[in-house]
């Protein structure tokens, strides 16, 4: 597990082989946040992406 800060994380590979790295971000709309044109019509905006690599 990773935090990510200033849209960079960081992390270390223990081993080769294949892995999976998942990202799970969750936003809440507010009146005058950056999402306020969903305001009424959700409470919370979630994005996840994954990314799968092979280490040699």
């Amino acid at each position: 597990m990773s935090y990510i800060m200033g849209g960079r994380a960081q992390f270390r590979v223990q081993s080769s082989g294949q892995w999976l790295i998942s990202v799970n971000h969750k936003e809440n709309v507010t009146e005058d946040g950056p999402l306020r044109e969903l305001y009424g019509k959700a409470e919370h905006v979630f994005n996840s992406a994954s990314l799968t690599f092979i280490v040699k």
